[in-house]
């Protein structure tokens, strides 16, 4: 039973973090409710009380045997502190270690432990999942009728966690009929079907996949998703790896619809594994299109990863030359994943367009990592274009995250063009995330072209972070025209964060020209949190452009987020250019679901032309779906006599 409890865990580690066929499981939720047996030693109140930090119960485990049967004499939350330390360190020997440990526990012990793991919910967590799978593993061992109790208190059917999966594997490992049978006398529904599902995919590996087969057509279970043909993939995977011509057949001969599509996944990657060659030129072969595409899929993604060179060599020696340029051209996800820079002759000859630019720029982009100045020294021999682009953003953000200085000498040596422009400024934010002061007085001193753009960009930025901070940096500039640069660039950046104090400061300091230029900033950024400040803040202002743009802004947002109530504001407009403007925002927002409304509104814009052109402009489409009812859209109108009269007669 040892042999079992090691063959799960491992099982369920490897399924679950690497295993290609296993779909994502949910954890319960944490306030899950659960029934609990107390520790057994616990509640007897006899527990040795031995204060220990971890270090100090690993240090324990440096003389086993004995040590291990020191666990009994720990209080509960030693034992779990001890376990803990000792699955933290990964690796088969802390499984071996953990299962002598467990042997030691009572198992109210272990079904407490369990809970608490469970409850938890530390679902990343690998150490958890070892713990919870070797302690479901003993219970099982022990008191299997307890463990089963377990799951059918647990599974919902949405999701498994490790707990029921570790179950499940135990059940799975055994006699698999006496397993299913177990778990359909606790399950129904959707758990049932999911526990069935999780029992056939874990029994593959333990037993034969046609025995398995046999059992999963035996069955008859409810079926209300594709969950059920989850396991064909599993069992086929194997099957390929045995007896490829047999899978194939039996395929071919019994399997049709979902269940055929998930039968062939599995066994085009069983055989990828085992004999890739074949498994290409099987895929290659099959007549069905659909089919085709997504073994070659299959079969690829697997073979470029575990021998890229073969791969690439067989692609490369396909003699139909279609056939070649549509599978390769599908493949170039996945060749980007695995290229590298003995692949790019591979790349220039076999790839072209859009799949190249892809493939090129990943690679160069991983050489940048390591290496940019030899990544910068490739990039320089692309043509220009979109390889070329991709290439110089990604060394520029590498090299800049490592040395922005010498990063920016090397965008400096770049042809002139928007790559070259759109590198500088990724090479200074980086800089300035590194290094704010610094970055600042290199760009005042160093940087020749678009200083002043330069300079408002990065100080917008840490505006947007912490202004008192920003604003101490700029002071240090001495160059008054990028002094305003950076000044303008803080209260930017300030301004998207905190609107309403940015107004305040301005109109408090008196710049009143800065205020102006950015009131159409304050007011979107302001509206967007609190439109009814903003709209006081906005009609406050003197009359002017920077009160249009601030009061389009409002109304554009407050539309956004409560079209009703913003529509009550914008008709408490004064007439004139605002309202209009913020009229025909309502207008734009309203008229598909509401057109007699939008109408309505028109009606009252204040400028004749743009009236004209808005109430004719919804006639149009009125008139179009139903005349009588445009007809009346006309009569019932605010407009004036000869107005109804223009537009009666434009629509007859």
């Amino acid at each position: 039973m040892k042999a079992l409890i090691l063959i799960s865990i491992l099982c369920f580690l490897l399924g679950f973090f690497v295993g290609a066929y296993l779909p994502p499981f949910n954890a319960p939720a944490a306030d899950q409710a659960h029934r609990v047996d107390p520790p057994s030693d616990a509640a007897a109140g006899t527990v040795k009380q031995t204060p220990r930090n971890s270090a100090d119960l690993a240090d324990m485990l440096t003389n086993p045997p004995e040590a291990f049967s020191a666990m009994r004499e720990l209080n509960f939350q030693d034992k779990r502190m001890t376990l803990q330390e000792v699955t933290r360190q990964g690796g088969l020997e802390s499984v071996r270690q953990s299962i002598l440990m467990i042997d030691q526990l009572s198992k109210g012990d272990i079904v407490a432990l369990i809970e608490h793991h469970h409850r938890a919910s530390a679902f990343g967590n690998p150490a958890t999942h070892q713990q919870i799978s070797l302690l479901a593993s003993a219970l099982f061992e022990r008191d299997p009728d307890r463990a089963v109790e377990m799951l059918a208190s647990n599974l919902t059917g949405h999701g498994m966690s490790t707990l029921e999966y570790a179950i499940m594997l135990n059940l799975a490992a055994g006699d698999p009929h006496e397993g299913i049978r177990v778990v359909q006398e606790a399950l129904t529904g959707q758990a049932l079907e999911t526990a069935i599902s999780v029992m056939l995919h874990s029994m593959v590996g333990v037993h034969s996949p046609q025995d398995v087969l046999g059992l999963y057509r035996d069955l008859e279970i409810p079926t209300t998703s594709a969950q059920h043909n989850w396991p064909l993939q599993q069992i086929y995977y194997h099957w390929a790896e045995e007896d490829a011509a047999a899978a194939l057949a039996d395929i071919e001969t019994n399997l049709r619809g979902d269940a055929r599509r998930n039968a062939l996944t599995g066994y085009y990657t069983g055989l990828a594994e085992t004999d890739p060659r074949a498994a290409a030129q099987s895929a290659l072969a099959s007549p069905h299109p659909n089919e085709q595409n997504t073994a070659t899929q299959t079969v690829f993604s697997r073979w470029l990863v575990n021998d890229q060179a073969a791969a690439l060599d067989y692609l490369a020696g396909i003699e139909d030359t279609s056939q070649r340029n549509r599978l390769i051209e599908r493949l170039s996800w996945q060749i980007a994943q695995v290229a590298d820079e003995a692949t790019l002759p591979w790349v220039e000859a076999n790839l072209s367009g859009n799949a190249r630019h892809q493939v090129v720029s990943r690679i160069i982009s991983e050489i940048a990592k390591e290496d940019p100045r030899h990544a910068a020294s490739l990039a320089e021999q692309l043509p220009f274009g979109q390889s070329y682009n991709e290439a110089i953003s990604n060394i520029a953000r590498q090299w800049a995250s490592q040395d922005s200085a010498t990063a920016y000498r090397w965008v400096e040596s770049l042809p002139r063009g928007n790559e070259r422009d759109n590198a500088f400024t990724t090479v200074l934010l980086a800089f300035s995330r590194q290094d704010p002061e610094a970055a600042l007085k290199f760009i005042a001193s160093e940087v020749q072209e678009n200083q002043a753009g330069h300079i408002e960009r990065i100080s917008r930025r840490l505006g947007s972070d912490t202004h008192l901070e920003a604003f101490a940096y700029i002071e240090q500039i001495q160059d008054e025209a990028l002094y305003t640069a950076a000044h303008k660039g803080v209260i930017s950046g300030w301004a998207q964060q905190a609107p309403g104090e940015v107004a305040a400061f301005l109109q408090s300091e008196g710049l009143e020209d800065m205020l102006n230029d950015m009131a159409s900033n304050i007011a979107g950024a302001w509206s967007r949190s609190a439109p009814e400040e903003a709209a006081a803040w906005a009609q406050a202002l003197e009359d002017g452009d920077a009160r249009r743009s601030a009061i389009d802004q409002v109304a554009r947002n407050w539309l956004n987020q409560n079209t009703y109530v913003a529509s009550e504001w914008i008709g408490t407009l004064e007439a004139g250019r605002e309202k209009d403007s913020a009229i025909s925002h309502l207008i734009s927002t309203i008229e598909p679901a509401e057109p007699a409304a939008a109408f309505v509104w028109a009606s009252e814009i204040n400028n004749e032309r743009q009236r004209q052109r808005q109430t004719r402009r919804i006639l149009n489409r009125q008139f179009a779906d139903d005349p009588d009812a445009g007809r009346t859209l006309i009569n019932e109108s605010s407009l004036s006599r000869s107005e109804k009269e223009s537009l009666q007669k434009l629509f007859e």
